[in-house]
């Protein structure tokens, strides 16, 4: 009996999705196991107001290295490098101005210090 347990638990620690599996998961998720993606994220917000007599708009843009790396069962990890935050405070509308905010180190900091796991499935997170 306690053979049999142990041969169990071994076949649990060593368990992979068969091929099939492996690939259905491919086509519902567009990633791939055991794999990295990397990629470029750049993201701004910008608000402001426009009168006859006045205008003015201010914004935040963010700038961040993603490495993306795809584990068993849809779980992904998400690491952020050279994390950058400008912003701008602009008296045009729609020519924002952007400035490195003097933010920027704490918030790449706080975003780099620990990664974000999280599940991907049919294109939801």
């Amino acid at each position: 009996m306690r053979v049999l347990l142990v041969l169990c638990l071994a076949a649990a620690a060593f368990a992979v999705p068969t091929g099939e599996q492996s690939q259905q998961n491919d086509l519902l998720t567009g990633f791939r196991e055991f794999r990295h993606y990397e990629y470029r994220y750049e993201s701004d917000a910008l608000t402001g107001t426009q009168t006859p007599y006045n205008s003015s708009q201010s914004g935040v843009r963010i700038r961040a290295d993603v490495v993306l790396s795809v584990q068993p069962g849809r779980q992904v990890r998400m690491e952020l490098t050279d994390v950058r935050l400008y912003e701008s405070n602009s008296g045009r509308p729609n020519e924002p101005e952007w400035q490195r905010s003097p933010n920027s180190g704490d918030f790449a900091r706080s975003l780099q210090q620990h990664p974000v796991w999280f599940r991907y499935q049919s294109g939801r997170v």
